[in-house]
Parts: structure tokens; C-alpha cells; sequence
């Protein structure tokens, strides 16, 4: 998930996948979800597919005040919905599942929080 760092606006926060230090009162964690995307298929089956889609949540931890915690989860799904990108010669898009970020409300340190879903669309190898 190393890719999504570059295209995320984190002004310094911590970012990081598969865990999230929640001692930061700023940090994004990206991770995998379970279950699975169904894909629209091609005649042939998954051998004749050109994409693999891959689903994560990005949780993000952005302070005390609510409203700039709302503002940045809000330019962070701008930032990822329906974005472009490259990783390892392989071109991708991202979409987002909701409609924006997810509200969670305050951790118990009064940490505002939400989380963003989307999955990431990545062409195959050859």
C-alpha cells in the first residue's frame, strides 16, 4: 500500500499499513478488509481477467477538533476517489465504497476518528 502514501494529504501525520500508533493524535492506518469484490467477469473466467481488485479501509486519526478532523477526512477522499495511479509498471484506479468518509466520533483520548473505504482496481500482471 506503499503507493497511497504518495497521493495522500497527511501533512506530517504518521502513515502507516497494517496497524496505526493510536499514541499519535495524528496518524493514518491503512488496511486490508476481508470478503471480496465482485468482479464482473469475462467470457473464460479468471484466467481472462486484466485486473485484481484489492479492498482497503484507511482509518484516520486527525486530533481534538472535530470540524478539522471532518475537513481532512473530506480532502482525503477527494484525494482517493476515483484517483489514478502506477505501482510497479502496473496502472490502477481507486473508488471509493461510501459516499464519504465514515464518522466515528472520539477514541477514548478524545481523538477524532473516521475511516474511508475503497478498493483499488490494479491491472494484472503480465
Amino acid at each position: 500500500m506503499e503507493y497511497l502514501w504518495e497521493i495522500l494529504p497527511h501533512e506530517g501525520a504518521e502513515v502507516t499499513a497494517h496497524r496505526i500508533n493510536r499514541s499519535n493524535a495524528r496518524a493514518i492506518g491503512g488496511f486490508l478488509r476481508e470478503g471480496r469484490v465482485v468482479k464482473v467477469g469475462t467470457i473464460g473466467g479468471n484466467g481472462y481477467s486484466t485486473y485484481d481488485i484489492v479492498r482497503v479501509t484507511l482509518l484516520v486519526r486527525w486530533g481534538r477538533d472535530g470540524a478539522a478532523a471532518e475537513k481532512k477526512s473530506v480532502e482525503i477522499y477527494k484525494a482517493i476517489d476515483e484517483a489514478d495511479f502506477w505501482h510497479e509498471e502496473r496502472e490502477g484506479f481507486m473508488m471509493a465504497v461510501n459516499e464519504g468518509p465514515v464518522w466515528l466520533g472520539m477514541d477514548d483520548k478524545g481523538i477524532f476518528e473516521t475511516v474511508i473505504d475503497f478498493n483499488l482496481y490494479l491491472e494484472k500482471r503480465r
